[in-house]
C-alpha cells in the first residue's frame, strides 16, 4: 500500500511520465465523472470435469451363469470435477474475451458394442440366452487357441511378428465377447469456461453447479452442489486529495490485486491472485 501512494506522489511531484507507465494496471479515465466508462476486469474460471461413461452389455444378467461373475446391469455416467483455472482479461486494453464453452461429446464408438453373430449359419432371430451361450463358448475357445498358440502346441510355423499379430488379434476378439457380457467403461475429459464480471461490494460469486449424475448444471439448478468464486481484495490502493493550487489533474483508475479461490465439492480446485479494475481507486494526479 504504502509503495503505491509514494509512488503516486512523486509521479504528482515530479510529472514527468504517464502514471500507468510507473504503476502497473492503471488505466486513464478520459471522463473521471462517468463511472460507467471506468474500466472494468473480467475473471474467467474454467472447470475441468471427468465424465466416466458405463454401458451394460447386452449378455449381462447371463454373466455369473456362464462366466461366473457379476456384470453390471445399468447404463451409468459419472462425473467427477478436476480442477479448475482461473484467468482474466481487461476489455478496455483487449477487446477479445474467451467465452468459449468446450464440450466434446462422447465418441460413440467408444461405447457401441459390437455386431457378434456367433452363430455363422443361421440367420434367424435365436433367443438371447442361446446367444449368450455361444459367446461364452467362444471366449472360453479364444483363450484354448491362446495358450495353445503360445505354448507351441498349435501354429508351429508361426513366430515372430505373426505370433505377435495372431495374439493380438485373439486379445482383441476376446475383448470384444467380454464386453457383450461386461459392457463398456469410456472416459472424457471436458472443459467449460465461465466469466465473471465482479462488483465492488460482493466477493462471492457462485460460478456454476455440479452434479455427480450430471455434471455442470447452471447456477439456478438449486440441486447441485454450488462451485464458488471467493474474492479477498488486497485493499493496497487508497484515494488522494487533489494538490491544492494545482493547474492541471489528470484521474487514473488504479487495479486493486485480489486473491481468487474456487472452490468445488472436494475443495479448493484453483486458487490465483490478480488485478481487478473494480475492487481499486481513482487517483488524482496533479501536474
Amino acid at each position: 500500500m504504502k509503495k503505491l501512494i509514494t509512488m503516486a506522489f512523486a509521479i504528482a511531484l515530479i510529472g514527468a511520465y504517464p502514471v500507468s507507465a510507473q504503476i502497473p494496471n492503471a488505466v486513464k479515465l478520459v471522463n473521471p465523472e462517468l463511472k460507467a466508462a471506468y474500466p472494468y476486469t473480467v475473471i474467467k474460471v474454467d472447470v475441468v470435469v471427468e465424465k466416466e461413461t458405463i454401458r451394460k452389455g447386452p449378455y449381462a444378467r447371463f454373466a455369473q451363469k456362464y462366466l461366473g461373475a457379476i456384470a453390471p446391469l445399468n447404463d451409468k455416467d459419472v462425473y467427477t470435477v478436476l480442477s479448475a483455472k482461473i484467468s482474466y482479461s481487461d476489455p478496455n486494453k483487449s477487446a477479445k474475451t474467451d467465452r468459449s464453452l468446450s464440450e466434446p461429446g462422447l465418441s460413440r464408438d467408444e461405447t457401441d458394442f459390437p455386431k457378434v453373430n456367433v452363430d455363422r449359419l443361421s440367420v434367424t432371430d435365436r433367443p438371447l440366452e442361446d446367444m449368450a451361450r455361444d459367446a461364452a463358448n467362444m471366449i472360453y475357445s479364444i483363450r484354448k487357441r491362446r495358450f495353445e498358440l503360445i505354448s507351441g502346441e498349435m501354429g508351429e510355423n508361426v513366430f515372430g511378428d505373426g505370433m505377435k499379430a495372431a495374439l493380438r488379434e485373439l486379445n482383441r476378439m476376446e475383448r470384444e465377447y467380454i464386453s457383450l457380457f461386461f459392457g463398456k467403461e469410456s472416459r472424457t475429459v471436458e472443459t467449460r469456461s465461465f466469466e465473471i464480471i465482479p462488483e465492488s461490494d460482493k466477493t462471492n460469486y457462485i460460478v456454476c453447479r455440479f452434479s455427480s449424475s450430471v455434471g455442470l448444471v447452471p447456477e439456478s439448478d438449486l440441486s447441485a452442489t454450488p462451485i464458488v468464486l471467493s474474492l479477498t481484495p488486497d485493499k493496497a490502493v487508497q484515494p488522494m486529495p487533489v494538490a491544492k493550487g494545482a493547474k492541471t489533474v489528470e484521474y487514473y483508475r488504479v487495479a486493486d490485486f485480489v486473491q481468487c479461490v474456487v472452490t468445488g465439492p472436494a475443495g479448493e480446485l484453483a486458487n490465483a491472485r490478480i488485478p481487478i479494475y473494480q475492487f481499486g481507486e481513482t487517483l488524482a494526479i496533479a501536474r
